[in-house]
């Protein structure tokens, strides 16, 4: 039987096109989740297509980063459907359709999975190059502090137009409102003060 498996990373994300293009391959079941695949015992749909599975069987993904995340992961969940006997199909490696059932899909695959993981670590890399730079410039701010409910910040510290303030919220507390899909009355009104901790 030939299982489908699709994953995004959150929840605003749209399964739609993984589930279009395993359907068109012929998968007849498709497990699906919306979760970051970083957390692999978190990923209960994943795990349930892993129990399902049997000898013969082939599972099917439209790219390799859908299925794993690192190359020990790959790695280590391509050796147990081999060992149970089950193929892994990717649709889109490097634009090419990779069958672990041959020699070559699974060479192609663990070098693939190998270089999918280095890419990551070097974003990671530059990442944190860019903030050491921002902060040796002064320049770095970190993230923008969010105001509490009751209308302080550890940066910002009481907030006009919150909860317990006499004065009307300003134009930022009006787009933060609308942000948070509040109105600026409900962040206006309420306590007057926050509870004692």
């Amino acid at each position: 039987m030939m299982y489908g498996y699709a994953r995004v990373s959150s929840t605003t994300q749209s399964l739609e096109t993984q589930i279009a293009q395993l359907t068109a391959y012929g998968c007849e079941t498709i497990f699906q989740e919306k979760l970051s695949g970083r957390s692999l015992k978190h990923r209960a749909q994943f795990a349930a297509l892993l129990d399902r599975v049997t000898t013969g069987d082939t599972v099917v993904v439209t790219k390799l980063d859908r299925f794993a995340r690192s190359t020990q992961d790959a790695l280590n969940t391509l050796a147990t459907l081999t060992d149970q006997g089950v193929s892994l199909v990717v649709l889109n490696l490097g634009g090419d359709v990779v069958d672990t059932s041959t020699a070559m899909g699974k060479l192609l695959i663990t070098v693939l999975a190998g270089m999918a993981e280095f890419e990551a670590d070097l974003i990671q890399e530059r990442q944190i190059e860019g903030i050491a730079a921002a902060k040796a410039r002064g320049v770095y701010q970190g993230r923008p502090p969010t105001p509490n409910l009751y209308g302080t910040s550890p940066r910002l510290g009481a907030c006009p137009g919150a909860l317990g303030s006499s004065r009307p919220p300003s134009h930022a507390q009006r787009h933060l409102c609308d942000d948070a899909r509040e109105s600026s009355h409900t962040v206006s009104s309420g306590a007057t003060d926050p509870p004692e901790l």
